[in-house]
């Protein structure tokens, strides 16, 4: 198959002598796995990193939502506190127009 092997000895923890057999197949496959390795980690920080992007603006629209949030609330405060001013208003100014309906009516 075009395939080399090489023969490399090394020593286990007994001291004896093992004889490896390294396949040229079987490094090409080792080197793509490095490939496969390199390519995936790659991707891995490519989306890490847009996720990161997702986030800050995430983070951004939240803050200005809540910023929305603050600036409405003091809009609906200060209109019931002009309503209710409106209210103490109508009724001080009602108030001797209901008194004189009590008078004409008492007489």
């Amino acid at each position: 198959m075009g395939g080399w092997m090489g023969k490399d000895r090394q020593e286990n923890s007994k001291g004896q002598n093992l004889c490896l057999v390294v396949v040229k197949g079987e490094l090409d496959r080792g080197d793509e796995k490095e490939k496969k390795i390199r390519e995936l980690t790659a991707e891995l920080e490519s989306t890490n990193q847009r996720c990161e992007v997702y986030r800050a603006n995430l983070l951004a629209v939240l803050r200005d939502m809540e910023e929305q949030k603050l600036k409405l609330s003091v809009k609906v405060q200060n209109a019931r506190l002009r309503s209710d001013t409106a209210v103490v208003r109508i009724r001080v100014s009602a108030t001797p127009c209901i008194q004189e309906l009590g008078v004409a009516q008492k007489a």
